[in-house]
């Protein structure tokens, strides 16, 4: 469970040092360890068990899309 999971998190590390589920998934986009074709599946597996987290994954996904983007052509994105 990701909220239990950072909950002992922050019990031992600074917050800031924390990461959540969707958090990692936009890592591992941004960085092209994860591809497009994953995302879906993921999404799929996620929701096949009943977790809430589609709409933060979607959000995260876009967001990575969109720096690799803004990286890519060397836009300004703030």
């Amino acid at each position: 469970d990701d909220q239990n999971a950072r909950k002992l998190a922050s019990n031992i590390l600074d917050g800031k040092m924390i990461q959540t589920t969707p958090q990692l998934l936009g890592c591992l986009i941004y960085e092209s360890i994860l591809s497009d074709n994953d995302i879906d599946i993921i999404i799929s597996d996620h929701n096949r068990l009943k977790r809430p987290l589609e709409r933060y994954f979607r959000k995260v996904y876009n967001l990575a899309l969109e720096l690799k983007l803004a990286y890519k052509n060397r836009v300004n994105f703030a």
